[in-house]
C-alpha cells in the first residue's frame, strides 16, 4: 500500500519551509511540489487549479493517464500553496479545488494507494493581514476599493460587500469539505502558532503522521517566521 500525502496549505503558514527543509529532506518519502515538480504532476495540478469547468471535464481522462505515468514511491508528498490560495485558482473557489483534487486522486484510492491530507492553519487575523500585504497588487487589481486594508475589511464587516478573499479563510467550510472526502484519521490539522512556539513538537507530530524521519543533513535552525499582530517587533 502506497501513501500519498497532499499538503493543501494554507499560504503564509510555513509552507515554503516545509517544502524546502522538511519534505525534501525525508528519508523515505518522495516530494512533489516546490521547489521542483515533474512535468506530469505539474500538468495535473495546473488543470485542477486553473482550468475552466469545460476544459477540466474534457481533460479528465488525460489527467488519469498522466497520473498513471508518475513514479510514486511507498510514501509521497504533494505540497503546493495553490490548493488554498484563492487568488491562484479558477473562480477563486477553494471548495471546487478540493472537489477536483478528490475526483482525480480518488482514482488511486482504488488501486492500493491511500490518499491523506495535511492542513496547516493560522490565526485568521494574522493570516489575512500577511496575505493581503504579500498579494496587495493582485488584490487591488481585482477591486480598486480594496486599496487599503481598512476598506478591505470595512465593507465586509458591515455586510455591504461580499469579499471572496476573506471567505476563502473560512476554515470551517474547507474542513467540512475535506471531511466529506477523507476520514478524519487520514486528515492531519496542524497550527502555525505551534510551529512558532515549539518547532520540535510540531515536527514530531507531523513526522509521526507521515511515518517518516528527516535525514542526517536536515537543518531546522534559523527558521523565518511570519509575525502576528501581537508581536512587538513586527
Amino acid at each position: 500500500m502506497k501513501d500519498i500525502f497532499i499538503h493543501v496549505g494554507f499560504p503564509k503558514t510555513g509552507t515554503t519551509f516545509l517544502q524546502q527543509k522538511v519534505f525534501e529532506k525525508l528519508k523515505f518519502s518522495k516530494s512533489f511540489g516546490k521547489p521542483k515538480i515533474e512535468k506530469n504532476m505539474q500538468f495535473i495540478i495546473n488543470s485542477i487549479c486553473k482550468d475552466d469547468d469545460i476544459t477540466f471535464a474534457s481533460n479528465k481522462e488525460l489527467l488519469f493517464e498522466k497520473l498513471k505515468l508518475i513514479d510514486f514511491k511507498e510514501k509521497n508528498i504533494i505540497s503546493l500553496e495553490e490548493f488554498t490560495s484563492c487568488l491562484d485558482v479558477y473562480k477563486y473557489d477553494l471548495i471546487q479545488i478540493q472537489d477536483r483534487l478528490f475526483n482525480i486522486f480518488n482514482s488511486l484510492n482504488k488501486k492500493n494507494y491511500r490518499v491523506k491530507i495535511i492542513l496547516v492553519l493560522r490565526n485568521q487575523k494574522d493570516l489575512l493581514l500577511s496575505y493581503y500585504t504579500e498579494c496587495y497588487e493582485k488584490i487591488r487589481q481585482i477591486n480598486s476599493k480594496w486599496k487599503n486594508f481598512k476598506n478591505f475589511l470595512y465593507k465586509f464587516k458591515n455586510n455591504e460587500e461580499k469579499n471572496f478573499i476573506i471567505d476563502s479563510f473560512n476554515y470551517h467550510l474547507l474542513i467540512r469539505q475535506i471531511y466529506k472526502f477523507y476520514p478524519k484519521k487520514d486528515v492531519k490539522i496542524l497550527f502555525y502558532e505551534d510551529f512558532k512556539e515549539n518547532i520540535e513538537n510540531f515536527m514530531n507530530d507531523l513526522l509521526m503522521f507521515i511515518g517518516d524521519t528527516l535525514d542526517s543533513n536536515h537543518d531546522l535552525k534559523n527558521v523565518k517566521v511570519h509575525y502576528s499582530l501581537k508581536d512587538k517587533n513586527q
